[in-house]
């Protein structure tokens, strides 16, 4: 097992205490920031990898670090600093087989095909769609072609691979994510008195003629769309590139009380909560477009290329393909990039998609679509399987393993007490895997085993290690009196 030190990001919408509380044990790079903490990234990304010190690891040699060693810390706090550091990508380029995998390294190559992040979402974040393969490669290559740099502003493509992502709340989660159904969207559009929602409302109820400039937008594949998809598309489009002020705040708060149904209550809440902070921004009204989403802790959902999403509030683990493209459309102060978002819009209403999940009846698996719950069914094509328990070890355990139906990732969340042993014969744990393994509270202790030995380490909250491939089977003992949570991510194969 390898020490993984992660990258903080702070933006605006992110945290003033929850993250710097949870990860700022001992972490100068957190406890003495500026600003709110709102994502940390267990990352192999070429553009903001994570590192490891150095250590007496036979996987590692020194004299290969390569460039970008800086000084840092381990995750066994203070006394380590000085440490010499690399980043995680130039690490796995020593040992692929061994670090990955020969699965993962064959098919993925030097590189670890996922990101791992605890995201704390204090304030709505942008109105957002990632790419599809590929756009992201055609995007990606035009930027390069034009100069762009890699880190300026108005960079949207910052790698070639698409991304598809899986959030699991740590703590009670809110978003909007994809399209709801027509006449969902209609009423929540109709109880706005304003000729913009008035007009989208129009689109979607009896396909009124778009503007050149908004068909125009359409990508080449809307030609075999049906025609709700180019209404959805038209609608969201005539929002999403309104450039005026229309009192958002005010309308929403006048419509609060003409609504009836419990999810268009909660698509009027959530474009309010996104209004309010954004209140000149008419791409607010895409949420009434929308389906609400509430996840408690445990819950999670899956978010395919092309689904647009919005997340409100709350804290949860954020799992993905090993991407950094996000294509904007609005309520954000960053760089929005209609068009390219348009290219690769899913403009079909579609249910929320949760992930193939062995359930821990300690969180109840199952997902919530308008307030209404779904239990060990369908959600979009995601199957849900509440206290269906893979073994006595994930029940002993309590845990939950989320599987989205992708290559590049799973994840593993949940408690394990103090004193039990959490050892499960799940593929992700006891194969041939790379594996992040992230304490989220209280502490826990790991255990692989290796030909010529047996590696331990203490986790307390916000640490987190590398469990290499060759590492084996990994234990996990909940800590003294209390044991821990925690996050364990590898790969879907």
């Amino acid at each position: 097992m390898i020490p993984i030190l992660p990258v903080p990001k702070r933006y605006a919408w992110g945290s003033l205490d929850r993250l710097q509380t949870m990860f700022g044990d001992g972490d100068t790079s957190v406890t003495q920031g500026s600003g709110p903490l709102a994502e940390m990234w267990f990352s192999a990304h070429e553009q903001l990898p994570g590192g490891t010190p150095m250590a007496s690891d036979a996987l590692i040699r020194e004299e290969s670090c390569g460039q970008g060693e800086e000084k840092s810390r381990s995750a066994e706090g203070d006394r380590n600093i000085g440490v010499r550091r690399v980043a995680l990508p130039d690490l796995l380029k020593q040992n692929p087989e061994g670090l990955l995998g020969r699965v993962a390294s064959r098919q993925w190559g030097p590189m670890l095909p996922y990101l791992l992040k605890v995201i704390a979402v204090r304030e709505p974040l942008s109105l957002q769609v990632h790419p599809l393969d590929f756009e992201a490669r055609r995007g990606f290559h035009r930027e390069e072609d034009a100069g762009v740099p890699l880190q300026a502003p108005d960079r949207s493509f910052r790698d070639t691979r698409g991304k598809h992502e899986m959030v699991v709340a740590l703590e009670p989660f809110a978003a909007s994510v994809g399209f709801a159904p027509i006449a969902r969207q209609i009423r929540a559009l109709r109880s706005v008195t304003h000729p913009l929602p008035q007009r989208m409302a129009d689109i979607l109820e009896s396909g009124e003629p778009s503007t050149p400039r908004i068909d125009a937008m359409m990508p080449e594949s809307a030609r075999v769309w049906s025609q709700t998809a180019r209404r959805v598309f038209r609608a969201f489009a005539l929002a999403a590139s309104y450039g005026g002020d229309i009192g958002t705040v005010g309308l929403l708060d006048a419509a609060a009380g003409c609504v009836e149904g419990n999810a268009e209550r909660l698509m009027l809440s959530n474009a309010m909560r996104a209004a309010q902070s954004f209140p000149a921004d008419a791409s607010a009204l895409c949420l009434l477009m929308m389906n609400p989403v509430r996840l408690r802790k445990g819950e999670s959902i899956s978010i395919a290329p092309g689904t647009p999403h919005v997340y409100l509030h709350g804290l949860a683990a954020e799992i993905m393909t090993n991407s950094d493209n996000v294509l904007r459309a609005g309520l954000t102060v960053k760089y929005r990039d209609l068009p390219n978002l348009l290219r690769s819009l899913n403009a079909m209403p579609t249910p929320p998609a949760a992930p193939y999940v062995v359930g821990d009846r300690a969180f109840g698996i199952a997902g919530r679509l308008g307030g209404d719950r779904v239990v060990g069914g369908l959600l979009g094509g995601g199957r849900v399987v509440g206290g269906g328990y893979a073994d006595e070890g994930v029940e002993r355990a309590g845990m939950a393993l989320y599987h989205p139906c992708v290559d590049e990732f799973s994840l593993i969340y949940g408690h394990v007490d103090g004193g039990r042993v959490a050892e499960w014969p799940l593929p992700m744990l006891a194969q041939d895997r790379p594996r992040i393994v992230v304490c989220v509270k209280g502490a826990v202790q790991c255990r692989t085993e290796r030909p010529g030995g047996i590696t331990d380490a203490v986790l307390t909250c916000g640490k987190a290690m590398f469990v290499p491939a060759s590492d084996g089977l990994l234990r996990v003992v909940g800590y003294e009196k209390t044991g821990g949570d925690i996050l364990l991510a590898s790969t879907g194969i």
